[in-house]
Protein backbone atom coordinates (compact mmCIF):
# COMPACT_ATOMS: atom_id res chain seq x y z
CA UNK A 1 0.00 0.00 0.00
CA UNK A 2 1.28 3.51 -0.66
CA UNK A 3 1.47 6.49 1.61
CA UNK A 4 -2.32 7.07 0.84
CA UNK A 5 -3.54 3.37 1.34
CA UNK A 6 -3.83 2.64 -2.42
CA UNK A 7 -2.93 -0.83 -2.78
CA UNK A 8 0.66 -0.58 -4.99
CA UNK A 9 0.25 -3.37 -8.28
CA UNK A 10 2.18 -3.38 -11.77
CA UNK A 11 -1.30 -1.90 -13.63
CA UNK A 12 0.40 1.39 -10.83
CA UNK A 13 3.60 0.66 -12.41
CA UNK A 14 5.18 -0.19 -9.60
CA UNK A 15 8.64 -1.11 -9.32
CA UNK A 16 9.31 -5.05 -8.85
CA UNK A 17 11.56 -6.10 -6.14
CA UNK A 18 14.78 -6.87 -6.66
CA UNK A 19 15.93 -10.49 -6.62
CA UNK A 20 19.95 -10.00 -6.69
CA UNK A 21 20.20 -10.63 -2.91
CA UNK A 22 17.77 -13.25 -2.00
CA UNK A 23 19.72 -13.46 1.55
CA UNK A 24 18.60 -9.86 2.61
CA UNK A 25 14.99 -9.93 1.12
CA UNK A 26 13.96 -12.88 3.09
CA UNK A 27 16.29 -11.37 5.87
CA UNK A 28 13.89 -8.56 5.94
CA UNK A 29 10.54 -10.56 4.96
CA UNK A 30 11.28 -12.35 8.49
CA UNK A 31 12.15 -8.90 10.11
CA UNK A 32 8.48 -7.66 8.75
CA UNK A 33 7.12 -10.73 9.78
CA UNK A 34 7.94 -10.00 13.19
CA UNK A 35 10.13 -13.19 13.78
CA UNK A 36 13.61 -11.36 14.92
CA UNK A 37 16.15 -13.14 13.24
CA UNK A 38 19.74 -12.91 14.22
CA UNK A 39 21.16 -10.16 12.31
CA UNK A 40 23.91 -12.37 10.89
CA UNK A 41 21.19 -14.45 9.42
CA UNK A 42 21.22 -11.87 6.29
CA UNK A 43 24.83 -13.27 5.42
CA UNK A 44 24.03 -16.69 5.39
CA UNK A 45 22.72 -18.84 2.40
CA UNK A 46 19.25 -19.11 1.25
CA UNK A 47 18.66 -22.40 2.12
CA UNK A 48 20.24 -22.00 5.95
CA UNK A 49 17.82 -18.56 6.73
CA UNK A 50 14.61 -21.16 5.19
CA UNK A 51 15.57 -23.42 7.55
CA UNK A 52 16.10 -21.12 10.62
CA UNK A 53 12.84 -19.53 9.76
CA UNK A 54 10.65 -22.98 10.02
CA UNK A 55 12.65 -24.00 13.34
CA UNK A 56 11.87 -20.80 14.82
CA UNK A 57 8.88 -19.53 13.22
CA UNK A 58 6.16 -17.99 16.17
CA UNK A 59 2.84 -17.38 14.83
CA UNK A 60 2.14 -15.24 17.65
CA UNK A 61 4.79 -12.84 16.56
CA UNK A 62 2.99 -11.69 13.59
CA UNK A 63 1.72 -8.57 13.19
CA UNK A 64 -1.93 -7.68 14.28
CA UNK A 65 -2.35 -5.26 11.37
CA UNK A 66 -4.92 -6.08 8.63
CA UNK A 67 -2.43 -3.70 6.29
CA UNK A 68 1.03 -2.22 7.03
CA UNK A 69 2.30 0.78 4.34
CA UNK A 70 5.77 1.02 4.03
CA UNK A 71 8.06 3.50 2.99
CA UNK A 72 10.03 2.79 -0.14
CA UNK A 73 12.76 4.88 1.05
Amino acid sequence: MDKNGKKISKADKAESITTNKPNEILFKALNFLGQKPDEKLKTYNVETILDWSIKNWDANSLPKEKEIIINPN
